[in-house]
Order: C-alpha cells, then sequence, then structure tokens
C-alpha cells in the first residue's frame, strides 16, 4: 500500500473523528450504525464496496448526520471513501414502511490503480434513499449516489442499520 492511501486513510480517521467532536458541540448523540455494501456503476470502474456509517442524530429539523466510510475494490484498483453528510428526512407518517431521504456532503475519495497510479481527491457527495424500518431496534436502507471529483462515479448501495 502507498503512501497516499495510508495519507487518505489517517485524513478520512481524522473527518470521522472530527465530526464526532462537531456532534458533542451541538450535543448530538450516537443514535445508531450500520454497514453497507454496494457497486460503483462507471464506465471506467465497477467495483464492489463496504463498509459503515454512524447516525449522529439531527442537526436541524429533519436533518440527520451522518458520517460514511467505504472501500472499494475490483477493475484493478482499491478505493477509499469517507464523507461528513446530511440528509434531508421527508415528512412521513408515524410507522411509515419507507422513510425516504435526500441529502449529500462533502468527502475525500482515494483510488490507487494497480498500473496506472493513485489518485485522491475532495469529492462531493449527493444521495438518495429510503430507511425501511423491519423492526424497533434495526432496518435496511438502500441510495443511489453520485459522488463528484474530477470524474463523477454513480454508486448504488444498501445495508443494516442499528437504531437505539
Amino acid at each position: 500500500m502507498s503512501r497516499a492511501f495510508f495519507m487518505t486513510l489517517f485524513f478520512a480517521l481524522g473527518l470521522l473523528l472530527g465530526t464526532a467532536g462537531i456532534a458533542r458541540a451541538q450535543e448530538i448523540r450516537l443514535n445508531g450504525y450500520g454497514l453497507r455494501s454496494g457497486v460503483v456503476l462507471d464506465d471506467d470502474l465497477v467495483q464492489i464496496l463496504v463498509g459503515g456509517q454512524a447516525d449522529l442524530g439531527l442537526i436541524a429539523n429533519s436533518i440527520r448526520f451522518q458520517p460514511l466510510v467505504t472501500i472499494g475494490v475490483g477493475d484493478d484498483a482499491l478505493s477509499l471513501f469517507a464523507a461528513a453528510e446530511a440528509h434531508y428526512l421527508f415528512p412521513v407518517r408515524a410507522g411509515a414502511a419507507v422513510e425516504p431521504y435526500a441529502g449529500g456532503g462533502i468527502g475525500v475519495q482515494h483510488i490507487d490503480f494497480d498500473n496506472d497510479g493513485e489518485d485522491t481527491e475532495v469529492a462531493l457527495s449527493i444521495v438518495a434513499g429510503a430507511d425501511i424500518p423491519a423492526a424497533r431496534y434495526w432496518g435496511y436502507f438502500v441510495e443511489g449516489r453520485f459522488v463528484i471529483a474530477d470524474a463523477s462515479i454513480f454508486r448504488l448501495e444498501g445495508g443494516l442499520n442499528w437504531r437505539y
């Protein structure tokens, strides 16, 4: 692994720790966490993704703060994406089967190509998805995300959330 990859990893960890500090300053608490997986669907890069996220609660009325990290493999490349996102939670009736959201954030994307070097960029993330409650303490989610840097990448992701 290259020096730039480790620098990106440390930046991502710092981003997550920094967002946790912001959350403490606004008295936001950990409301849940989850595991995610998905695929990158792009002409130049097709990858399988795994990662996780933390639900740090509402930073404003109907706006959730949720940092995330993913690692992608495939197409002779290894990628790392870490972002701090805000999601607008669309109003739904209590007990709704689907809870839609949309939002975005800023993060860092690092791609290490086996034959062509590496690329690290600050990236804008735009996301739309839905939470699907399954039980009192957990549920599913599905989302589509554009990661916009020098080139835009579309990602389709889903996973599980555990809620407190």
